[in-house]
């Protein structure tokens, strides 16, 4: 019982001092548009991260019939960590047809309540302003190529 109640604590420990770390990332409130943004992204960067509120609302106001896809993560999150290669991987793929950008859900709570998370990590695709599909968890490969075949269109 004391041993469940300290690796609770630990855990809980662990999980506030992951969270609180000091960002050396710095916040860019850029002023690109979505276009903007594609065709000044390096060749080898399909994965573009957020780096403000005001970075996804322009991008998904400028989308138009865009399908874009989102996954939101956190850095502490091993099944993130997992899916990040796999997101990579479709990314190199498809980038004719999606967009693919990450949203780290600790750094921007408000994206991540915009968009109902519960739990991560979690994609959402998103087209014509309208939340398409979700896919909680870490999915085969597979299902998110059915997916982003099925709104890419």
């Amino acid at each position: 019982n004391r041993l469940i109640k300290f690796t609770y604590i630990f855990l809980m420990l662990f999980c506030i001092h992951s969270c609180s770390k000091n960002k050396t990332e710095p916040e860019n409130e850029g002023n690109e548009s979505a276009q903007q943004i594609s065709k000044n992204q390096k060749p080898e960067k399909k994965i573009i991260t957020i780096k403000s509120l005001d970075h996804f609302q322009r991008i998904i106001e400028q989308g138009g019939n865009r399908l874009f896809l989102f996954d939101l993560y956190a850095d502490w999150c091993q099944p993130c960590r997992i899916l990040t290669p796999i997101l990579e991987e479709i990314a190199e793929e498809k980038s004719d047809i999606v967009s693919f950008y990450k949203v780290d859900v600790d750094k921007h709570r408000i994206i991540a309540k915009m968009l109902q998370v519960r739990t991560i990590p979690l994609v959402v695709l998103i087209k014509n302003k309208n939340v398409v599909k979700r896919f909680v968890g870490v999915q085969p490969k597979t299902a998110y190529l059915d997916g982003i075949s099925e709104y890419a269109n």
